[in-house]
C-alpha cells in the first residue's frame, strides 16, 4: 500500500525543491480563470462573453495536458523520490477529471445563451392581408405592423 504522505519529489535534487511550482501554477490558473469568467459575464460593455469563455475552455482543454507532460518529463523524471511512481500517477489521475470538468463547464457556459449579450429590443413585424368585403372591388389592403 502506498503512503499518501510520502513525498513525490526528492528535495535533495535541484528540481525536487520546485514542489511549490505546481501548486503556484494551479492557484494562478484557477484564479485567472475565475476572474476572466466573472469579468466576461458581468461586463455589459462587451459585445459577448462567448469569445473569452470559449478561449478559456480551449486553453484548459489543451493547457492542462501540456502541463501534465511538462510536470512528468521536466520535474518528476529529474527529481522523483524513490518508489513514488504510483503516488505521482494517482495524483495525475485525480487531477484529470478536475481539468476536464473545468474545460467542459467553460465550454458549456460559453456556448449557452448566458454568454450571449442581448441584442436589444426585438422588433416583431406582421403582415396582414385583408380582402375587402364582397363588394365587387378587386383591390386588396396590405398592412404592416411592427412592435
Amino acid at each position: 500500500m502506498v503512503d499518501p504522505h510520502k513525498p513525490i519529489f526528492d528535495d535533495s535534487k535541484p528540481r525536487g525543491r520546485l514542489i511549490w511550482l505546481p501548486v503556484l501554477i494551479a492557484i494562478v490558473a484557477l484564479t485567472t480563470t475565475g476572474c476572466i469568467t466573472y469579468h466576461a459575464l458581468a461586463n455589459t460593455d462587451v459585445r459577448s462573453a462567448q469569445p473569452a469563455l470559449l478561449s478559456l475552455a480551449a486553453t484548459w482543454a489543451v493547457g492542462a495536458p501540456i502541463w501534465f507532460f511538462v510536470e512528468y518529463y521536466f520535474l518528476y523524471r529529474h527529481a522523483a523520490a524513490p518508489d513514488s511512481w504510483e503516488l505521482f500517477k494517482h495524483g495525475q489521475q485525480v487531477a484529470i477529471p478536475v481539468w476536464a470538468g473545468i474545460a467542459a463547464a467553460l465550454y458549456g457556459v460559453g456556448s449557452s445563451d448566458l454568454a450571449k449579450k442581448d441584442s436589444g429590443p426585438q422588433v416583431t413585424c406582421t403582415l396582414e392581408i385583408a380582402a375587402p368585403p364582397a363588394t365587387g372591388i378587386t383591390s386588396t389592403a396590405l398592412q404592416l405592423r411592427c412592435k
